[in-house]
């Protein structure tokens, strides 16, 4: 078989397929609207909220924040031995002869214990980051069941965390840009229908 006739069955062969799953598909459809007691037929309620800056505000708050300092200050303190040990002994070179042999060690001694603490340090930030984002996991998730808790008593089927698009975008920064973008999903909903304040409330946020 030719080419070109070989590609011309095929592609009727995929237009029927198509047309046969359009039918099956529309028939199911309708069969569903036509059931009284279809789950679609059901009424559905759409609120929306900010559920992203709650979250923001939450971690901010005394239920976060204290921990959150005293974790960075036990970080501090570890890390303030070695910074003084380090002036020091920079403050010690200085003073020395730079063609002794003892100057030598002691320069040597200091690039061994900077590059000691600068991995330590490190290390630190990289802790203290990943203890960042534990607090912002553990305050979406409250944040998002708080949501849930305060849609149901208003009668809402669904949820949208979305950022009110009326908000400002100040970054510059091409990927929070992005971020920015995709956290506003909802550019429009029907005024009564954001239940952002009414979760701030539920939180003691407000």
């Amino acid at each position: 078989m030719k080419t070109i006739e070989r590609t011309a069955v095929y592609a009727l062969l995929a237009l029927c397929l198509v047309l046969a799953l359009s039918a099956r598909f529309g028939h199911a459809l309708q069969a569903r609207a036509d059931d009284p007691a279809s789950p679609s037929s059901a009424p559905v309620k759409i609120a929306v909220c900010d559920v992203f800056g709650v979250t923001e505000k939450l971690v901010e708050s005394p239920r976060f924040k204290p921990d959150r300092e005293s974790e960075e200050q036990r970080i501090r303190e570890r890390l303030e031995p070695m910074q003084r040990e380090l002036a020091d002994l920079q403050r010690e070179i200085e003073g020395m002869d730079p063609t002794q042999e003892s100057t030598q060690i002691k320069i040597r001694e200091f690039r061994a214990k900077r590059e000691a603490a600068a991995a330590i340090e490190q290390q630190a930030a990289i802790a203290f980051r990943g203890f960042i984002a534990r607090q912002f996991l553990e305050a979406f998730e409250i944040a998002r069941q708080s949501a849930v808790a305060v849609a149901e008593r208003a009668g809402y089927t669904h949820v949208i965390a979305s950022r009110d698009p009326s908000k400002k975008i100040e970054t510059l920064n091409p990927e929070r840009i992005v971020e920015a973008f995709l956290g506003r999903p909802v550019l429009m909903s029907p005024k009564g229908t954001d239940i952002t304040d009414d979760l701030l409330a539920d939180l003691r946020l407000d």
